[in-house]
């Protein structure tokens, strides 16, 4: 799984590099891998993405085009020290941000943040399961004892969305989330079988509100996104189609396992040739 455990971080100064090392990190160490462009707003002067609260200055991602960049980041596997994904950040050339993306689901900045806080609310269960797998946030929130709802909004939004929000997918599928719906006296399992179907699939449809509004407010990239979508619906529809639970859920947060429960689901052309050639072998 994507978390601090199993993680290694290294970061890359860009005025560091040699032409030598420069064209060695772009030409061989990142031609088969994910990477993520990311603007680092204020702190480079850029001012387009905003905070909930209005403030501007927000990191946001962005596209590579003319990216003045800072720095790399590598995620690779501890164990295996393969490199898993990587991200370019610097300041993006960008007047505007897209404001086809920004209308994604056609409500204004406020009425989403509303939505998505609703959402959340409906996850806080789920989301502390996840928490004891992800140490920076789970340390955070015992730090601040017993946190408002905008606070815990706030620290899990802002812990690389994009991992945690896969995280949350996966974990419905955990024996401990299983346990959240026990079988109640008098209960048959087939009452309870169905129960544990519909509050999973209301927590999916919450996962796909906060994955969409982070989208909207550039939070999460394209790739992502897709990626998170298409994993959602597909247990959905398994969730409301299949009579056993088994393969209902994504097993593992990791690029093979998502893009192979992708391949399996059906939806294979929306898989990238680079992606379907390193992670499926096609």
């Amino acid at each position: 799984m994507y978390n601090e455990y199993n993680i290694k971080e290294k970061k890359l100064a860009y005025a560091t590099l040699t032409d030598d090392e420069h064209l060695e990190l772009r030409d061989k160490t990142l031609s088969d891998t994910k990477i993520t462009p990311v603007c680092l707003g204020a702190s480079v002067g850029c001012h387009l993405a905003e905070w909930s609260n209005g403030r501007t200055g927000r990191s946001h991602f962005c596209d590579t085009n003319g990216l003045d960049v800072s720095y790399y980041v590598l995620l690779s596997d501890v164990n295996t020290e393969e490199l898993v994904r990587a991200t370019i950040a610097g300041k993006c050339n960008h007047t505007q941000l897209d404001v086809a993306r920004r209308n994604i689901d056609g409500k204004t900045k406020k009425e989403r943040q509303k939505y998505m806080r609703a959402a959340f609310r409906e996850l806080r269960e789920l989301i502390l399961l996840v928490g004891n797998q992800i140490e920076q946030f789970y340390t955070l929130w015992r730090i601040s004892l017993q946190p408002s709802d905008k606070e815990f909004f706030d620290l899990f939004m802002d812990n690389k969305r994009d991992m945690a929000l896969m995280e949350c997918v996966v974990q419905l599928g955990s024996k401990e989330y299983r346990n959240t719906i026990p079988q109640l006296p008098g209960e048959s399992e087939f009452e309870n079988d169905k129960r544990f179907r519909q509050q999973a699939v209301l927590h999916l449809n919450a996962l796909q509100q906060l994955a969409t509004g982070s989208y909207a407010d550039f939070q999460i990239d394209h790739e992502d996104y897709n990626n998170l979508t298409v994993v959602m619906r597909t247990s959905i529809a398994k969730l409301k189609n299949n009579r056993l639970l088994n393969n209902c859920f994504l097993d593992f947060n990791s690029e093979s396992a998502i893009y192979l429960f992708i391949e399996k689901a059906g939806y294979g052309h929306m898989i990238t040739e680079k992606a379907r050639k390193k992670w499926l072998g096609q």
